[in-house]
């Protein structure tokens, strides 16, 4: 959806998200060639209604999020991981690496590693990140001790203990318009992991 079809509404969110994301990431990643936008922004233009509320939700993740982005990166990919989500992983490797974490657990991560197998790879509270995250993701809860030795490794505290489910969620959310829109990747650019030869196309 190019700017000159849009709505009101559409055009004021279209408008809302390259000012916001404008300043993380490059054109080749926020634009396509016909100047609508990548990601998931272009199927929440297409409901301002509902997708207004989703950005709020992951630019506050981005930029009032009680963990640093090194933390809040590792959460992500975990969920873009799960989901096999091709432009979540392209987008937030490069951001995750800029927060600092390093090269040999990102490539860990993206294999799908299991926490144990990432030790000594990410600093301890990553590690404690990561292990909760894929619990959530693989098991649809999280025991008491992931939780007690998570909450430690984030000084006992519940703002960011609930700001990483927060996280958690929000991405999911974001994975599942990725996925189920199959947004593409700028040309040239490798997909992440093997893609379904059948899937439907973006809006």
């Amino acid at each position: 959806m190019i700017p000159a079809v849009l709505n009101e509404a559409q055009l004021q969110l279209f408008e809302t998200i390259v000012a916001s994301r404008n300043k993380v990431l490059p054109s080749a990643k926020l634009f396509d060639e016909s100047g609508a936008l990548r990601g998931p922004w272009n199927v929440e233009v297409a409901s301002p209604a509902l997708g207004t509320h989703l950005e709020r939700l992951a630019d506050a993740v981005r930029t009032q999020n009680s963990l640093p982005p090194r933390l809040y990166e590792v959460a992500i990919l975990a969920v873009g991981v799960h989901w096999k989500s091709q432009y979540e992983w392209f987008a937030h490797e490069a951001l995750a690496a800029r927060a600092g974490v390093s090269p040999a657990a990102l490539a860990l991560i993206k294999d799908g590693a299991p926490a144990e197998r990432l030790s000594g790879q990410l600093q301890a509270d990553e590690a404690a990140v990561y292990k909760l995250s894929v619990e959530l993701l693989q098991t649809k809860r999280v025991s008491s001790c992931t939780y007690a030795t998570t909450k430690q490794a984030l000084g006992g505290d519940d703002t960011k203990m609930a700001d990483l489910c927060m996280t958690i969620g929000c991405y999911n959310a974001v994975c599942a318009i990725l996925n189920m829109f199959n947004v593409a990747l700028p040309p040239g650019a490798p997909l992440p992991f093997p893609e379904p030869a059948d899937a439907p196309h973006s809006p």
